[in-house]
């Protein structure tokens, strides 16, 4: 498997060939280039376990698959979704981002009371939060559990990267933190596909035993999807779970 550490030994491995052979500079230049694309790819592909290991799928033993969202909470569609699950009698985790929290802990105990999970999306969900240094993505990390946990009392331990972007600094930062990453393998792309019959026949084409589903609680096309897509997933002998039991892991501290 490509990581991060098996790349570097190919690099250096590499590099001493050119050193040794006396390769001219530009040889130097283009071995330079394509150290990078293993680095790129790692960072943008969040199921290729690059940078640290994370859960994108549960096994494929059984036909179960888990229902996430992320961005949350929204006084516009969190509520309403919560009733649809209420409704079908599914749980989902909530992946939060805590700048959102203030004036919406009601919401935040509806998600909890509801028996669906809570985890940290960051709390500033900045744009260039990949680019943050190690200490400072700890400090982000912290800031939203510690908002939750002033709620619930409960710490979330199930991080989900903003953007789905890993590297170097983040994995430092998830070992230290002591949480677990959690990535996906059925990416909806409901932020960008706003025809709910489009997003249903997306996410049913790539459902498969162990998928971990990952949805916004941010949009219209969501909501106005979601009891159809529970209902045909159930029509198909598949079950809804939550993450902690499918994965087995522990969600909170």
């Amino acid at each position: 498997m490509l990581t991060l550490k098996t790349t570097r030994i190919v690099f250096l491995a590499v590099l001493a060939a050119l050193i040794y052979e006396r390769a001219p500079w530009y040889g130097y230049v283009v071995w330079g280039v394509l150290f990078t694309l293993p680095l790129f790819w790692g960072s943008y592909h969040i199921g290729s376990n690059f940078y640290i290991k994370v859960i994108c799928r549960g096994p494929k033993e059984k036909k179960e698959v888990v229902l996430t969202f992320d961005d949350g909470p929204m006084e516009q569609y969190t509520p309403e979704i919560l009733e649809v699950l209420a409704e079908k009698g599914v749980t989902a985790t909530f992946f939060l981002i805590g700048k959102n929290i203030p004036g919406r802990e009601d919401l935040v105990r509806k998600i909890y009371d509801g028996g669906h999970l809570i985890g940290n999306h960051s709390d500033s969900h900045h744009v260039l939060f990949d680019l943050f240094s190690t200490r400072k993505m700890r400090a982000d990390l912290r800031a939203m559990n510690a908002k939750v946990r002033e709620i619930l009392g409960v710490t979330p331990r199930l991080f989900r990267p903003p953007y789905g972007v890993t590297n170097p600094n983040l994995a430092r930062a998830i070992r230290k933190e002591g949480v677990t990453p959690i990535g996906w393998n059925v990416r909806s792309l409901d932020t960008v596909i706003n025809d709910p019959k489009a997003l249903d026949q997306r996410v049913s084409k790539k459902l498969k035993p162990g998928s971990i589903l990952l949805f916004h609680d941010t949009s219209r096309s969501t909501l106005t999807m979601l009891p159809g897509l529970i209902d045909q997933i159930k029509s198909k002998g598949y079950t809804f779970t939550s993450l902690d039991k499918m994965c087995n892991l522990t969600p909170y501290a």
